[in-house]
This record gives C-alpha cells, sequence and structure tokens, in this order.
C-alpha cells in the first residue's frame, strides 16, 4: 500500500488516485494518463480516449491509477477560434463540460493547472505533463508513469515516435501504429473507440450551438453538458 505525502498538487485533483493508491497492492509498475486540448467543449471522444488508453496500459501490464482532461489555457482556445470565426467558450464553461464527464469515475479527473486564468500564457503539453509528474513527485513517494494521451495528428505532427524522455505517450489510432510502428518503447498503441464516438468533434458540437440546434447535443454530449451548453448560450 501506498500513501500519500502531501497535499500541495497546485490544480491537480489527487483525492482519487490517494484511493486508488491506498488500495494498491504495488505489484504491478503504475501510471497515470493525461490528455489536453481545447475541448471546446469536452464530448465523449475525449473520456473515450482515456478509456482506450486504460485498457491498452492494462494490458501492457500496468495499473493505471487515474487520469485528467486538461482543458487549455483561454489564450489558446481563444485565438484557435477567432483564426476560424467560431466560439470560444469561457474557461469555467470548458471546465464545467469536462467535469460532468469525470464527477462520478473513480478514475478520471479534471486538471486545471493548465487553464489556470492567473497564468498569462498558454504552457503547451510537454510544459503540462511536467507540471503533473511534478506534484505527483510532491504527492507520493510511488515511481508513476505519467503517459500523455493524444490521437495520431498530434502524434505525426510533434515527431513523438522516439518518445519523450521520462514519459510514456499513448497514440490512439485504428488500423496499425503512425508512421509504420516504428516506436519507442515508451511509447504505447491503443485503438480507437468505436466509430461512432471517432465522428465525434467539438467542431460539431459548436456547429449545432451556432445553428441553435440543442436538441441535437444530447446525441454528441451528455445531458448535464447539454444543459450546460444551452444555458450559456441562451
Amino acid at each position: 500500500m501506498a500513501e500519500p505525502r502531501s497535499s500541495e498538487t497546485s490544480g491537480w485533483g489527487m483525492n482519487k488516485i490517494a484511493a486508488r493508491l491506498a488500495a494498491s497492492d504495488c505489484q504491478r509498475p503504475a501510471c497515470v494518463l493525461v490528455t489536453t486540448g481545447a475541448m471546446n467543449p469536452a464530448h465523449r471522444g475525449h473520456i473515450a480516449m482515456l478509456d482506450a488508453a486504460r485498457t491498452c496500459m492494462e494490458e501492457k501490464g500496468y495499473e493505471v491509477l487515474a487520469g485528467w482532461l486538461s482543458p487549455s489555457h483561454a489564450s489558446y482556445v481563444d485565438e484557435k477560434m477567432h483564426a476560424l470565426q467560431d466560439i470560444s467558450l469561457p474557461a469555467p464553461v470548458r471546465v464545467a463540460c469536462a467535469l460532468a464527464y469525470t464527477r462520478d469515475s473513480e478514475l478520471w479527473d479534471v486538471g486545471t493547472w493548465e487553464i489556470d486564468p492567473a497564468r498569462r500564457t498558454w504552457p503547451d503539453f510537454p510544459i503540462v505533463i511536467r507540471n503533473l509528474k511534478e506534484a505527483l513527485g510532491r504527492f507520493c513517494d510511488r515511481d508513476i508513469l505519467v503517459c500523455y494521451v493524444c490521437g495520431s495528428d498530434l502524434f505525426v505532427r510533434c515527431g513523438l515516435s522516439r518518445g519523450l524522455p521520462g514519459f510514456g505517450i499513448v497514440v490512439v489510432e485504428r488500423g496499425g501504429c503512425p508512421e509504420g510502428g516504428r516506436l519507442s518503447k515508451t511509447v504505447f498503441h491503443a485503438e480507437q473507440p468505436a466509430q461512432e464516438v471517432r465522428n465525434l468533434s467539438s467542431t460539431l458540437v459548436r456547429k449545432q450551438i451556432r445553428s441553435r440546434r440543442f436538441d441535437l447535443l444530447p446525441a454528441m454530449v451528455c445531458p448535464e453538458v447539454a444543459g450546460i451548453l444551452e444555458d450559456w448560450a441562451t
């Protein structure tokens, strides 16, 4: 059994991992998962990515202790949406949507370190996962591999096939590994979830908001998120 040693974690909820640590027999290597992105808004596909990554890591023999959705800083989202002439949901709305998917989960939570408005600039994902690793190091003394979960588009664009020193990467993609399967030992390949989830996107959700087709939102997001988005838009 591994015991927490500090509660100083600055924007990374640790209640769920604390419970998992207390129940762990420490017989398997441990990891946590984190995925970043605008989450403008979060939808079922974001949680499905974490679920797919969990399955992958457990099949590799890891004990998955926790995972976080980390919505991006407003400076990144606002600039990106302005360029696209699209909706930029306020940070509190994006956090509320993400929390709707994680509140009742034993594993998944929302990280707010990245989105903290006190931060003036957007920290890209290598900075985010390093901060999570540091927070975990303050929280407990167990050796925990921090794994960044991403899609194949980001994986290829950022040249992640060689991995990131000190971290794991779980790339979620159907039909084989990107880049011909030439992956570092710290890069893991997870199968994508079902087709209906893969076809979801925040872009499609925003399209329905712009069109005021709130009746179509429940097919894309959970009922709580549909309500949050309709309340915000009206």
